[in-house]
């Protein structure tokens, strides 16, 4: 959930996330772990309540289940969304054809968009309430059961973007999907200062280069224009 309203042109951050690969060295390494630690290795944050898979990565296993399917519901800043992880990642994740006809009940993988309903906790909406992750767009709770013992994250959730007092950008956007690609707490250059920042890039991308349910002491901690081991 994002509730800041300070924004980063994309042309500028993508920039900056290039730079910093250049200068990144054994800190910059250390930062990753730790950010990565905080927001999806350590099972007693939110939304790992259920304390499955703790110290290790926690993700859609796109390799064996297939991209994540997404519905859309009309929402063009969704698309650019996912269509700007995927650029900078340099990988394939969505699939945005397979579930785009199908009734919500129908589905039960996939991310679905909905527009407008976004809500904080307790159901309260401020002019800093932009998007929420949850299990319904009327709730700010994960699906129960969302992911396994190994990491494996299989469910349906939606990503609620803007709300009658705010209108989501693209950096929030990006942020949100971040939360439903495996991202929880919030760190420093992801919710913590700016919705995204290089920070966020390079946790995402670990993320998504090191296999599901990869152990800490495994990683393998990945730029984006270079590979560093985590040890």
């Amino acid at each position: 959930m994002y509730t800041s309203l300070r924004r980063l042109s994309l042309s500028v951050l993508v920039v900056l996330l290039f730079s910093s690969c250049a200068e990144a060295g054994s800190q910059g390494t250390a930062d990753i772990v730790r950010n990565l630690r905080t927001t999806n290795l350590d099972s007693n944050q939110f939304p790992w309540t259920r304390g499955l898979a703790d110290g290790r990565t926690k993700r859609w296993d796109i390799e064996h289940d297939g991209l994540i399917p997404v519905k859309f519901n009309g929402s063009t800043l969704a698309q650019e969304a996912t269509a700007e992880i995927e650029a900078v990642l340099h990988m394939s994740i969505f699939d945005t054809t397979s579930i785009a006809n199908l009734s919500d009940n129908m589905i039960v993988r996939g991310i679905i968009i909905s527009e407008g309903t976004a809500i904080g906790p307790n159901g309260v909406v401020t002019r800093n309430t932009c998007g929420h992750v949850s299990a319904h767009p009327g709730r700010t709770d994960f699906p129960e059961e969302f992911y396994n013992s190994e990491g494996r994250i299989n469910t349906r959730l939606y990503v609620s973007l803007s709300s009658k007092k705010c209108t989501a950008s693209i950096e929030i956007a990006i942020h949100e999907f971040g939360h439903a690609l495996g991202l929880g707490e919030h760190f420093s250059g992801f919710g913590s200062g700016d919705a995204i920042a290089p920070s966020f890039w390079q946790v995402l991308y670990t993320l998504y280069n090191n296999d599901v349910g990869t152990f800490t002491d495994d990683l393998e901690i990945k730029l984006l224009d270079q590979v560093y081991p985590s040890n």
